[in-house]
């Protein structure tokens, strides 16, 4: 019986909570274009989403929840919900916002303006407050040209972990072969060209993501990284500031 009293209050909680959320529809465009944009993040409290081809998206979310979007090359837009909106139209205007950002190319570091190959930065700060059950699975909508393959489940790829693909998708190889280019990966120095190593990796755990994506930008890294080369930093030891302790728990 003192179960059940427990449980009961915790119930209507849970069923109030639910019944307070609300799915947001909407569309994001270029504001100087007009043009839908695809593959933009929608951030909301719980749940993360991509915009389609048509730059729509659907995402469930309560009154006075923020939702964030985020593209490369675009300034990050805020918007919040509010108890009378169900549908948002956004528009994002380019940025200039990384000049000052470090890539590391092999053996040295560069400042991104200074480089003429193609290289994107992962904005850690668009994926470390949502759960993705994989670090692949975050970059999908945050590097241009980067595909990554699934098949909707939590886990990925035909049960398996979900695959990346730079800039190859209709190639000889690409992601319809049984047999697909995989890029390079560099996981704190250690080079591989095994996805299971990256997509195994905690996502609060890394420090850094950068993706160079042509010859001239992953050239360091010799005949391995024709495909591209995917660069990962985790995190280490701090005894700067004060002692804390995160626990995250995600099943699926």
């Amino acid at each position: 019986m003192k179960k059940i009293q427990l449980l009961l209050p915790m119930l209507v909680l849970a069923l109030f909570s639910f019944a307070q959320q609300k799915i947001i529809t909407g569309k994001v465009v270029d504001k100087s274009t007009n043009e839908p944009l695809q593959g933009v993040s929608v951030q909301g409290k719980n749940k993360a989403v991509v915009s389609g081809a048509d730059g729509s998206f659907s995402i469930p979310a309560s009154a006075g929840e923020t939702l964030h979007f985020s593209f490369v090359g675009m300034n990050a837009v805020s918007m919040k919900v509010t108890n009378a909106s169900s549908s948002m139209a956004v528009a994002m205007e380019e940025g200039n916002n990384d000049q000052e950002v470090v890539v590391v190319t092999g053996y040295k570091s560069e400042k991104k303006v200074d480089l003429t190959g193609a290289v994107a930065v992962v904005n850690l700060n668009n994926i470390k407050n949502v759960p993705y059950a994989s670090p692949m699975i975050a970059l999908q909508g945050q590097v241009p040209g980067l595909y990554v393959q699934t098949d909707g489940s939590p886990t990925g790829a035909n049960g398996g972990q979900p695959r990346i693909v730079i800039r190859g998708v209709n190639n000889l190889k690409g992601v319809n072969s049984t047999n697909p280019n995989p890029p390079l990966y560099i996981i704190d120095g250690v080079p591989t060209i095994r996805y299971e190593e990256f997509a195994n990796i905690n996502t609060n755990a890394i420090a850094s993501i950068q993706v160079l994506k042509d010859a001239s930008a992953a050239s360091i890294y010799g005949s391995r990284a024709a495909n591209g080369v995917i660069i990962v930093t985790t995190k280490d030891g701090s005894s700067h500031g004060d002692e804390k302790v995160h626990i995250s728990v995600s099943s699926s």
